[in-house]
């Protein structure tokens, strides 16, 4: 019930919709937050030439191009994004 409470006022996030993330707390809501927009956003309000020549340089641009036409990534690519961008 705490989790519950606490998820509702916006201190956590704690998702219960699936059996995998009924044991995940965020503590972080704004990291959550941050990690996500990294990967839905709209690429042409968005556009950052570092972040392109990064992706290129370890190659996963072709990925990331994938994911801006067609809304489905890899985890190689959410990793990296996550860890590096």
């Amino acid at each position: 019930e705490m989790l519950e409470l606490f998820h509702n006022l916006g201190m956590i996030v704690h998702l219960t919709s699936t059996e995998a993330l009924k044991d995940v707390v965020t503590t972080n809501p704004q990291w959550l937050l941050d990690k996500l927009c990294k990967v839905v956003r709209d690429d042409e309000l968005h556009v950052n030439v570092q972040e392109w020549t990064r992706l290129e340089e370890v190659g996963l641009a072709n990925e990331m191009k994938y994911l801006t036409s067609h809304g489905v990534t890899s985890r190689d690519l959410l990793e990296f994004m996550w860890d590096n961008i």
